[in-house]
Formats: structure tokens, C-alpha cells, sequence
């Protein structure tokens, strides 16, 4: 990983009620486990560059946590998925790539996850370079 990190980063986790009712068709259903956060193409780029969770520019990170009837359901945002306790443990340390369990995507009407071909583009970016490097 880039010497990318910063203590002052706050993973925040909040208690968010779901406004999208769970009968909708396709939508990604949630879990308490787990923490959710709905992140645009620029916070996957800056992933995929330094491999670490940079959801906003006062390096603050807000995750909504699962429940039962917790859905998402937006087809331009991308819902990266953490263990709960993880970011709970992590408050005010950076979310590596490593730490993540899906980056979900929604292709094809239906939510998948692209958390392998991410994490395959963020090994690819490191790669490259170490070569420009030499």
C-alpha cells in the first residue's frame, strides 16, 4: 500500500433507517454484521490508487450499519460492504482494501460484487508502479 495513511481518519458508523422499501426487485439486501457505505467512481479510483477507503475530503468515513430490513437500491452508486466490527476496531484508522468483504455493483439488474477485480486493478496500479520505479 501507498504511504498513504493518516491517523485523523473517523470511520463513523451510524444507525440510518432504510427509506427503500425491501419488496423492491433486485434491491441489495443488508445484514447487522455488516457496515455499508454507497460511494461513487472517484472513491473506486482512489482506492484502486492508494488501497485505502477515502470516502470524503475531511477523511471521514460514514457507514450505515445492516439490519434485516436494511436495502440499497441505486444503480449509480457502487455500496462497498465491511465487517462491522472491523470498522468499529478501525475508528480512527485507515480501511485498507484488505479490510473490505464486497464492493457491490449494479450490472445486468442485478447487484454483484467486483470486490476481486478491484483489488485485481489496485494490484495491477502497484505493479506498474514498481516498475516505473526502477
Amino acid at each position: 500500500m501507498d504511504n498513504y495513511q493518516n491517523s485523523e481518519v473517523k470511520n463513523r458508523i451510524l444507525e440510518i433507517p432504510s427509506f427503500i422499501p425491501k419488496s423492491i426487485e433486485n434491491s441489495l439486501q443488508t445484514n447487522e454484521d455488516s457496515v455499508y457505505m454507497e460511494v461513487d467512481d472517484s472513491v473506486i479510483l482512489k482506492l484502486i490508487e492508494t488501497g485505502i477507503l477515502i470516502a470524503d475530503s475531511n477523511r471521514s468515513n460514514c457507514w450505515s450499519r445492516g439490519s434485516k430490513s436494511k436495502t440499497f437500491y441505486d444503480k449509480r452508486k457502487m455500496i462497498i460492504e465491511a465487517e462491522y466490527k472491523t470498522v468499529e476496531r478501525k475508528e480512527f484508522k485507515d480501511i485498507s482494501i484488505q479490510d473490505l468483504d464486497a464492493i457491490w455493483i449494479y450490472k445486468e439488474n442485478k447487484y454483484v460484487n467486483g470486490l476481486e477485480y478491484i483489488q485485481g486493478a489496485y494490484m495491477c496500479h502497484q505493479n506498474n508502479k514498481e516498475r516505473n520505479h526502477r
